[in-house]
């Protein structure tokens, strides 16, 4: 497992501080891979929150993004 630096270890706990973390990553359990637009629909969420969280995720190697 790759160490995490500060700043990442801060911009991850900044996103699993949202009140809409869980639920995105309930998502993420059940679907294994889902778009933004389809997440932000079912949580009823913006779809840029969305996009920036997952985004976020795929950029700290949490996640893996899709094309």
């Amino acid at each position: 497992m790759k160490t995490m630096n500060f700043k990442d270890a801060a911009k991850l706990g900044s996103y699993l501080s949202k009140d809409y973390a869980e639920s995105l990553f309930r998502l993420l359990v059940n679907y294994r891979s889902i778009s933004a637009s389809e997440a932000a629909s079912r949580l009823n969420l913006h779809i840029k929150t969305a996009q920036d969280f997952l985004e976020a995720m795929a950029s700290l190697n949490i996640l893996e993004r899709e094309e």
